[in-house]
């Protein structure tokens, strides 16, 4: 169990020791829970932070209930789901086109706008808070692998077993610290947990672009 998102980022820093200060390597978060565990581990690894925009693509009978994902780039990946639960047509349409404007205000608010850096080439490290049916990081991986990165790592606290598979199978390497057999909430794999709110998010990408004076979000080779 954690303390809370930043003990998760220093223990999952100590995982990945090996890369602290890696010229080639970047961190990449997934908003909104993700970005205090990256913000941690990127700053104990001496690595840039980018994010990565991500909208949960949601069952039209049942909010709760995620079907899949979409990245920043338009990228989807649909959770393997009994066909009861499936997504179709104009309801499958409509969920796309509600998260595509998702993912553009949350651009607009927490990058300004600014399109995602080419990672072609690098080692990339994927991160966030944690993993229950995998959507978000699976649908995020996929974007990233159409960088051609050298080396896509993911790297996340805490994960239920087939989300964490199907993940591995999709990357180079997977960090998971505590994947229980009856894993069922995230949030009881934290001692202190809350929803990261905007601000929260605006202003801990705030504080990761001032550590990088100088270097500002590139805008070309957007995904």
């Amino acid at each position: 169990m954690f303390d809370d998102r930043q003990d998760a980022g220093r223990r999952l820093a100590r995982a990945l020791e090996q890369l602290r200060g890696s010229p080639e390597a970047v961190v990449v978060a997934v908003p909104f829970g993700g970005l205090p565990v990256a913000e941690v581990l990127a700053a104990h690894l001496r690595l840039p932070m980018e994010s990565l925009i991500c909208a949960k693509l949601r069952h039209s009978t049942d909010p709760e209930l995620a079907v899949g994902a979409m990245a920043e780039s338009g990228v989807v990946h649909l959770n393997a789901v009994p066909s009861s639960e499936r997504l179709r047509g104009a309801d499958l349409e409509r969920e796309l086109v509600r998260a595509r404007e998702e993912i553009e205000e949350r651009r607009l608010l927490l990058h300004g706008g600014r399109s995602f850096p080419n990672l072609g080439g690098r080692t990339v490290l994927l991160v966030d808070d944690g993993m229950i049916t995998g959507a978000t990081m699976l649908a995020a991986a996929k974007a990233l692998r159409a960088h051609k990165p050298a080396r896509l790592i993911a790297a996340v606290p805490a994960a239920a077993r087939a989300a964490a598979r199907e993940l591995g199978a999709q990357t180079d390497h997977l960090v998971v610290l505590e994947s229980p057999e009856d894993f069922q909430t995230l949030d009881c794999h934290y001692r202190s947990w809350s929803r990261v709110e905007l601000m929260e998010a605006v202003i801990c990408l705030e504080r990761c672009r001032r550590g990088q004076a100088g270097k500002p979000r590139p805008a070309a080779g957007a995904l």
